[in-house]
């Protein structure tokens, strides 16, 4: 039997907080004085740019937040507007982490506190982000759509998922693999 909507993204939940349960080591090492160069700042930037963002968002995006709007959830407002800044605010995030793979070691003292600030506020970010849809979005989703609905909406979501723009789903969730 094929997952329902909000089981897929319940999956992709999953494996995006494997990485997100992994940046307070990240920053724990950080405050330790390990170079970046050792962190594999530009493995995690490519994970919550591609897989978080052009996989997982954009299905939301495209085809979820739209679907609820058609059986009158409003898009001003909470969930959906909130849930949209939310997708911003990790797209600003993932650009600050992004620069640090362009700042040469070692990081002074202000840097690194930026630095370490930058991964404990996206480990809060997605945490709440994540609670969010899974508590508050997914029953939802379930009491506004009818069986056939939502079946047709989970087979858009494995349509969006095979022609992403991107080839390498599998080695972004092999490298969520290595981190749990």
């Amino acid at each position: 039997m094929a997952e329902t909507p909000a089981e897929t993204m319940r999956s992709e939940h999953a494996i995006i907080l494997r990485v997100v349960d992994y940046l307070p080591a990240l920053s724990q090492q950080a405050r330790e004085g390990r170079p970046l160069s050792e962190l594999q700042i530009p493995r995690f930037v490519e994970f919550f740019r591609n897989y978080a963002d052009r996989f997982h968002h954009a299905k939301e995006e495209e085809l979820l937040f739209p679907f609820m709007e058609a059986h009158d959830v409003p898009h001003q407002g909470c969930p959906i507007s909130a849930l949209l800044h939310e997708h911003a605010s990790s797209r600003n995030c993932v650009a600050k982490l992004d620069h640090f793979t362009e700042i040469g070691e070692p990081l002074n003292s202000e840097q690194a506190d930026e630095f370490v600030h930058l991964l404990d506020q996206m480990h809060k970010l997605y945490h709440d982000h994540i609670w969010k849809e899974d508590e508050m979005v997914f029953p939802m989703l379930d009491r506004i759509a009818h069986k056939p609905e939502l079946k047709d909406l989970a087979e858009e979501f494995g349509k969006a998922g095979r022609r992403s723009e991107f080839a390498g789903i599998d080695k972004l969730v092999s490298f969520a693999d290595t981190l749990s």
